[in-house]
């Protein structure tokens, strides 16, 4: 497989998403449909509502059952170990690329394409994020600074002078 048509592991991590799994899901499973050499895992951290049924009911609806699994784990392993199980998993599809994404993603049509272009064009890269936006198509940043300690304990526990 080229580059121009990599197989892509879509990898997501869920909890609890139930109240907006189903716009996710209808974009992904669109992707999906369009682009055979896309796959998904998804990896539920125990959730105790309806997200895994409801991702189910979209598996069925489509025909990419080949390219999907949905992995139920008793317990909740936590953000980071939850992508790494996913990403193990998308083994059986020999992915070139992962796009790791939130359970709260609604994919844009052209984002895939975009993904597999700045690949192309910049081989070197070991990454690349997608850009964000607002139901109202606005970007929106995604970055922070990661807090320090002495940062957190202060907001945490506001300290004033007694006078």
């Amino acid at each position: 497989m080229t580059m121009e048509n990599p197989s892509v592991s879509i990898v997501t991590v869920t909890y609890n998403a139930e109240s907006f799994i189903d716009r996710y899901a209808e974009s992904v499973f669109a992707l999906l449909q369009k682009h055979q050499n896309f796959s998904l895992v998804v990896v539920d951290n125990a959730s105790s509502d309806r997200t895994l049924e409801k991702l189910q009911a979209h598996v069925g609806k489509v025909d990419v059952e080949s390219r999907v699994e949905l992995i139920a784990s008793q317990t909740n392993l936590g953000f980071g170990k939850a992508c790494n199980l996913g990403a193990e998993k998308s083994g059986q599809w020999t992915p070139m690329l992962y796009w790791f994404l939130n359970p709260d993603t609604v994919i844009d049509n052209s984002a895939a394409e975009e993904l597999i272009r700045c690949f192309n064009e910049k081989p070197e890269a070991d990454f690349v994020g997608s850009a964000l936006k607002n139901e109202f198509g606005e970007k929106r940043s995604a970055a922070f600074r990661f807090p320090k300690i002495p940062t957190v304990f202060s907001r945490q526990c506001p300290c004033g002078l007694i006078g």
